[in-house]
């Protein structure tokens, strides 16, 4: 795991040494940035902050589409690294790295001679691949080629550091090593000294709701680098599991040491605190654990890869769950102690604490006995503010624990303090070797680097937050991947009014409808707002505690489905009418027979009466259920890989469709067909009546949007970051646009365009016609022509149309946006109205022309 030391951070602040700015130039590219493509069995995605990237084959094969497709990232690391360790280390050495090219010549001459004897073949042809892929992008360091030898040094940077610089006394010398200890713990706060440690649990049996894995981690380290570390490697060898891990790019390992493998078996750890004895001959961390998760299937043969060839540098703590058994396993591994801990009933967490009093002795250099009585004068050397914390959520959870009770609790202070991700999983997601991931501090606060900061670390930016994303793999190769290095062109779009909420955050935004010229909103804050559709001016709002997913207006109450459950307001006071805690609400309601139906994430759909809200009917099904639109007295239910077609009336189902990936988004009903999108990359086109497929479009990565609909073209937006329009007849592609990143919002169709918003930062409207640009929006940061693809605002938002307006949400602030088109339905109104008043100045003319025909002619008559 990348770590940071107290000691280092000291130095930086008494010894501020400022990089010349040659360190930037002397690390440069002369390639286009990819976002999105494909190289062999390669490919890559941007996503939500992150950078998903599929590497396969033999080992030289991987390694050179790891580079070729994450070029520009892996030459922004490099930058990053090189002038990181060039502030550290010029502290100890002044005199001896005159500049950053004798520091790095330095990392690839001790990476060379101490780790390159311990590194698998295997590992060594991928190094070769991803050197070869580097230089294919023409990506330079110091003016010149990359070698070998520069993708060697970067795999150990955090090895040398510890070996050379931080810690270079390996022997047991309890005095020396005592001292710097208790010196570097009394100089700091609790849990400062601790700084760079991460965090983590792992729960199951009875401390989880359902008894399946349930895990968590956080990445502690200085945002410079971890800012940096958005990649999610998937990689499927030859020889071996497919695993995925979170790493920074062009790493081997994951050195944030989250890895999960298609045999069940999950793998983190935290480092523990602080640096116990070591030996020079061994087997570095990230090699054993790379190799232990590719190649174990089991949690003994994770613990013995683990062992094997230890050398005590970067102590952690290992926690290891197999969901075939739902056994999950704590390995705490120094030097010379190894205790492990094992059970399928139970909660361990980890964060820098040994639990073991022999590894506590080991890392502090003293005897057991020493170590008790230094314990009781210091005791703060045996727990953190953060150890604390996870004892008391876990035993607050305990019997309650799934995937979002942990994001409750990695978002919790002082857990989330300093980090810069999350990952979660369960046994559940692993199955599909799914996970959750969250860019950014996970309680959604953004960083903000200080001038200080600024002037060390050039290049150094903000980290906002960018939400919680759900991932799953791709089965297969994908067919269509659509390659972009392109810069996305900007046009100007109308903002007629908005509403900024207080203190937002980089992740909050809402869904909207429109009912009699009030725009009704629901935040993902809790926040209900009322707004007036033409001034943007306040009406009533209202909060609840807990995150909101979506809302319908109906008649004349607002429903509102939450975290908790199901609320129904009314529309004109804001009053609560009635709620029921049913569980979490895992998409929008619907309302049909004067019922509102809301699907949940334990897999029930709730059936309430409009007006009281109790329950008429309940179903259940094994995943979390999402709803269609009703058609008739059906709705279509897309719930784990399946969609279902459902009778209302008689509570049955009446068919089910398989696809070959989770359904995470509504299906679209239009007469007789149905449209659904699956994580498997396909597009469905079904008979509403038997669910016999009728054609089926592949894109190159999970679909979760609802299609759009417009006469002959259905319109479908993809994670593979792209926009297509398909013929509705036979599903062939007319035409596709590419964002800079993947697509979460809801696509709508008005007029003569179709609107969506991307994780790009970008709210789009597309001609339907041809997909050109017709206008574009940025409401806050946006992906540009860059590798800076972790900094940008994902517009989540759907986008909802009414009378020519377009409202969304972004970064807390609703926008009501000019839609710079009409529908037809409307122009077809005013052309009527026109009509109609031209009918009706034609015959008051004639009237008038005829009434004074009859005057002139009485005048006449009593003339004669």
């Amino acid at each position: 795991m990348i770590r940071s030391t107290s000691l280092i951070v000291i130095g930086i602040i008494l010894f501020p040494i400022f990089i010349p700015n040659t360190v930037a130039e002397e690390i440069n590219h002369k390639s286009d940035i990819i976002t999105s493509g494909k190289y062999g069995k390669g490919y890559r995605y941007n996503i939500q902050g992150w950078v998903y990237i599929h590497i396969e084959g033999e080992p030289y094969e991987r390694g050179y589409q790891y580079g070729y497709l994450a070029s520009n990232e892996i030459n922004d690391i490099f930058q990053r690294w090189i002038n990181f360790e060039y502030q550290r280390v010029k502290i100890f050495k002044l005199s001896k790295f005159r500049n950053p090219e004798k520091l790095w010549d330095f990392f690839r001459l001790k990476a060379n001679k101490s780790f390159s004897k311990y590194i698998p073949d295997e590992y060594i042809e991928e190094i070769k691949g991803l050197t070869d892929g580097l230089n294919a992008r023409e990506i330079n360091i110091f003016n010149r080629n990359i070698e070998f030898d520069d993708i060697l040094a970067f795999q150990f940077i955090q090895d040398i550091d510890y070996r050379c610089f931080l810690y270079p006394k390996k022997r047991f010398q309890p005095l020396r090593r005592l001292y710097f200890n208790i010196n570097q713990l009394i100089s700091k706060d609790n849990d400062d000294s601790h700084s760079g440690h991460c965090t983590a649990f792992i729960a199951t049996g009875n401390a989880t709701i359902n008894g399946e894995i349930v895990v968590a981690h956080s990445s502690i380290f200085p945002h410079y680098i971890s800012e940096r570390c958005n990649i999610i490697l998937d990689v499927q060898p030859s020889k071996g599991n497919r695993f995925i891990m979170t790493c920074p790019p062009g790493s081997l390992w994951s050195q944030e040491d989250w890895y999960q493998n298609e045999k069940g078996i999950i793998l983190t750890e935290t480092e523990l605190y602080p640096q116990g004895p070591w030996k020079k001959r061994g087997i570095p961390k990230g090699v054993r654990s790379r190799t232990a998760i590719q190649y174990s299937n089991n949690i003994d043969e994770i613990i013995d890869l683990l062992i094997k060839g230890n050398n005590g540098l970067i102590p952690n703590e290992w926690l290891i769950g197999d969901t075939k058994k739902g056994e999950i396993a704590s390995i705490q591994l120094a030097l010379i102690n190894k205790p492990i801990k094992r059970t399928f009933n139970g909660f361990y967490w980890s964060c820098s604490i040994p639990h073991d009093i022999r590894v506590h002795s080991e890392l502090w250099g003293v005897p057991t006995f020493l170590f008790r009585i230094l314990s009781k004068r210091l005791p703060q050397i045996l727990t953190t503010d953060t150890a604390e914390k996870f004892i008391e959520l876990g035993e607050q959870y305990y019997g309650n624990i799934d995937t979002n009770i942990a994001k409750k609790i990695m978002s919790t202070t002082p857990i989330y303090e300093k980090t810069s991700d999350c990952k979660v999983t369960c046994s559940k997601l692993i199955d599909r070797m799914g996970l959750f991931v969250f860019m950014g501090r996970p309680d959604g606060e953004q960083y903000t680097p200080t001038d200080q900061e600024k002037k060390k670390f050039q290049g150094i930016t903000e980290l906002p937050s960018c939400g919680w994303l759900e991932i799953y793999p791709p089965k297969s190769l994908p067919i269509n991947i659509k390659s972009s290095n392109s810069l996305t062109e900007e046009k100007n779009c109308k903002v007629l009014w908005k509403y900024e909420t207080e203190n937002a955050k980089n992740i909050d935004y809402s869904k909207s409808t429109v009912s009699e010229n009030i725009v009704y909103t629901s935040m993902s804050t809790g926040n209900i707002l009322t707004l007036n559709t033409n001034s943007g001016t306040l009406n009533w709002k209202d909060k609840i505690d807990e995150k909101i997913i979506d809302s319908v207006v109906f008649k004349d109450l607002y429903f509102v489905g939450g975290e908790n459950g199901l609320y129904a307001f009314e529309k004109e006071t804001g009053k609560i009418k009635w709620k029921q805690f049913v569980g979490y609400i895992s998409c929008r309601p619907v309302i049909a027979n004067n019922l509102v139906i809301a699907g949940c994430y334990n897999g029930n759909i709730y059936a309430f009466d409009v007006s009281s809200g109790k329950i008429s009917w309940t179903k259940s099904f094994i995943e979390p259920t999402i709803i269609s639109e009703p058609s008739k007295n059906n709705i279509f239910v897309g719930a784990g890989d399946s969609c279902y077609a459902f009778d209302i009336d008689n509570k049955e189902i009446i068919w089910e469709f398989k696809t070959n990936g989770k359904i995470s988004a509504s299906p679209k009903i239009s007469n007789k067909d149905v449209y659904v999108g699956s994580w498997d990359g396909n597009l469905y086109a079904l008979d509403s009546q038997t669910g016999n497929l009728k054609w089926t479009f592949n894109t190159g990565w999970g679909i979760v949007t609802t299609p759009a609909l417009s006469k002959d073209l259905i319109f479908v937006a993809s994670n593979d970051n792209n926009f297509y329009a398909i013929n509705r007849e036979n599903g062939n592609l007319e035409w596709n646009f590419n964002c800079k990143s993947a697509i979460h919002s809801n696509p709508i169709v008005y007029g003569d365009y179709v609107l969506f918003g991307s994780d790009d930062g970008r709210f789009y409207a597309l001609k339907k016609i041809d997909g050109d640009i017709a206008w574009s929006f940025t409401p806050s940061y946006y992906i540009k022509d860059d590798a800076l693809n972790y900094l940008t605002t994902p517009i989540l938002s759907d986008p909802f149309v009414k009378d020519g307006i377009v409202y969304i949400s972004a970064k807390g602030t609703i926008y009501a946006l000019d839609v710079q088109t009409i529908e037809k339905q409307e122009i077809a109104l005013k052309n009527s109205s026109f009509n109609l008043f031209n009918i009706f100045i034609i015959l008051v003319s004639i009237l008038i022309v005829m009434i004074l025909i009859s005057i002139k002619i009485k005048k006449k008559q009593i003339s004669r």
